[in-house]
């Protein structure tokens, strides 16, 4: 059986239990003055009703998990909205992540940042990481040795004053001065208030992260019984219109078979009746067209046949000058020959008579007259009178 604690040892004052009390102190008290502040900067006090009204921001409050109480402290009636000033350490957290547009550090919310990340949020997310070490020391009598102490101080201390820094470099020197102060005051009745409100801030969180558990547990067998029902559902579905598938599948069959085989027979008879009627129009339309050919036929040769005998007669009467025009041509050259030879006969004559001492007579009316006119003549290019002499000598 465990030994039953003494009350004495419990309730006497220990540097330990100082040492929580003063840790407390600086994370409830600087704490909450200091997010308090950068929630202002953030979400000044003029604009907290406007973004509080917002629906945006009421669906954003509701899916953090706010109590009652926190609820309550936003908008305590119809119209009416909360102040900064009213606002603990836990909701003025709660606010800061999820209206004030905080980019979550790399590693979450809810793990230790990297040493390098000195962001706003990183310094958030470092408060908390140390009120959880702290409240591990409750169990322990609420007590925390010297060298844990110094470790808690530091850390917490550097992480304030970053976000002191955040509003202004004053700010971070007030601050510091403050914490210092910390440090060494007296404790009050604040302290003890301190201490309870590190405790219900936790488990307030503690309390969060339990109900968004079983709200995913919920949804999860949720959805798992949705699937379930949806799946036998969808296969009763399945199997009942399986049945009436394939039932209208043979209806429409069928129903197609029927209204083909009645277009066919429409179609059959109009074909028919549409053939007869093209080929009586197309008899027509040839008839139409042979006459008008025949008569245009008719005409074309007509024309064709007068064109043709005055073409004709232009080539005869073409034909006619030209071929007189060439006989009057060949009978000159002929003519010429002809009187060349004459003229060279008669020289050689003559010369044959002077030679023997007997010299013809070239009396009018002789033949050697005649033959010198015929010469002269067709040197002087008359064809007529070349035809008619040359018809007398009989050349």
């Amino acid at each position: 059986m465990a030994a039953s604690s003494d009350p004495d040892e419990i309730l006497r004052s220990t540097k330990e239990k100082v040492n929580f009390q003063r840790v407390a102190r600086l994370l409830i008290s600087g704490g909450t003055a200091l997010l308090r502040e950068i929630f202002d900067q953030l979400c000044p006090p003029s604009n907290l009703p406007t973004t509080l009204k917002n629906p945006a921001t009421e669906k954003a409050l509701r899916s953090a998990k706010l109590t009652k109480p926190q609820w309550d402290c936003l908008y305590p009636s119809t119209g009416v909205y909360g102040k900064s000033v009213d606002f603990d350490v836990t909701l003025l957290f709660r606010l800061l992540r999820t209206i004030c547009n905080l980019f979550p550090p790399t590693t979450g919310w809810d793990a230790l940042p990297a040493s390098t990340d000195h962001s706003l949020a990183a310094d958030l997310v470092r408060i908390k990481f140390y009120r959880n070490s702290v409240y591990g020391h409750v169990s322990q009598c609420m007590e925390i040795t010297d060298d844990l102490f110094l470790r808690l101080w530091q850390d917490i201390s550097k992480a304030l004053l970053r976000i002191a820094g955040q509003i202004s470099p004053t700010k971070k020197t007030a601050w510091k001065e403050a914490i210092d102060n910390f440090l060494k005051d007296p404790f009050t009745a604040e302290d003890e208030r301190n201490v309870k409100e590190l405790l219900r801030w936790y488990r307030n969180d503690v309390e969060v992260k339990e109900s968004i558990e079983t709200s995913a547990q919920e949804v999860r067998q949720g959805m798992e019984r949705l699937g379930r029902s949806v799946g036998e559902k969808t296969q009763d579905i399945k199997d009942q219109l399986g049945g009436e598938v394939k039932t209208a599948s043979r209806d429409i069959r069928s129903l197609i078979r029927e209204e083909a085989q009645d277009i066919k027979d429409q179609l059959g008879g109009e074909l028919k009746t549409t053939r007869y009627d093209v080929q009586s129009l197309v008899r027509e339309e040839a008839q139409v067209m042979k006459d008008h050919l025949s008569e245009e036929l008719k005409t074309t040769s007509n024309e064709v046949q007068s064109l043709i005998r005055e073409k004709a007669q232009d080539i005869k009467d073409q034909l006619g000058e030209d071929l007189k025009t060439t006989v009057q041509e060949i009978v000159m050259c002929l003519g010429r020959r002809v009187a060349d030879e004459i003229e060279n006969k008669l020289v050689r004559l003559m010369n044959s008579a002077s030679t023997s001492g007997c010299r013809p007579q070239l009396r009018s009316g002789g033949k050697f007259s005649d033959y010198l006119m015929f010469g002269k003549i067709v040197r002087s290019e008359e064809p007529e009178r070349i035809t008619s002499k040359s018809e007398d000598l009989h050349v």
